[in-house]
């Protein structure tokens, strides 16, 4: 199975193109910053336009206000997420480099987003911290994780706190290289 899907998503290149031309109505400008994240020397750590349609149908559907991102990469993540925002909306991105989100800050200008949009750099487990210590714990509605997975415990723990009563958490690479399936149930 893992030969006929090549795709960082385990869809084929037949499922992918379907999903991207029939049921994503992708916005030209985040188009753009895929297209520009595609030649990266790291672009698998992209965020799947797939996984970004969930996340905008959940967003209107939920009327998602905040959202606690931990790990932006080149924002593409970033910038679909905050084109299904309302105008008021806010996203505090966490990542530990600078380098790599600055390919994607022309493009949230260009879409209009980037007011909508708190970039920190820095360790995010210190970056939740202090949003906890500042009074914003129970205030996020959305949370999505996709930096070191090493952190991964952490970072679920302190979003648990920054998220409001009923919000909704996103952990990506969860069943990355099937290591869940190894463990003992007891142990999950």
């Amino acid at each position: 199975m893992s030969a006929k899907y090549a795709y960082a998503a385990h869809f084929s290149p037949e499922a992918l193109s379907y999903i991207l031309t029939t049921g994503n109505r992708e916005h030209p400008v985040l188009a753009k910053l895929r297209l520009a994240t595609s030649t990266h020397q790291r672009a698998g750590m992209m965020t799947t336009p797939e996984q970004i349609l969930l996340f905008q149908f959940l967003f209107k559907a939920l009327n998602v206000q905040k959202v606690i991102e931990v790990g932006v990469f080149t924002g593409y993540g970033t910038l679909g997420m905050a084109l299904a925002l309302p105008e008021q909306g806010k996203i505090v991105g966490c990542d530990v480099s600078a380098e790599y989100p600055e390919v994607g800050k022309p493009f949230w200008e260009e879409a209009q987003v980037a007011k909508k949009i708190d970039l920190r750099i820095g360790a995010a487990v210190d970056t939740i911290e202090e949003l906890i210590k500042n009074g914003e714990e129970g205030s996020f509605d959305f949370g999505y994780i996709d930096a070191d997975k090493n952190n991964y415990d952490r970072y679920y723990e302190g979003v648990l706190k920054l998220l409001k009563k009923g919000g909704i958490v996103a952990i990506d690479n969860v069943i990355w290289g099937e290591e869940v399936l190894k463990k003992e149930a007891s142990t999950l």
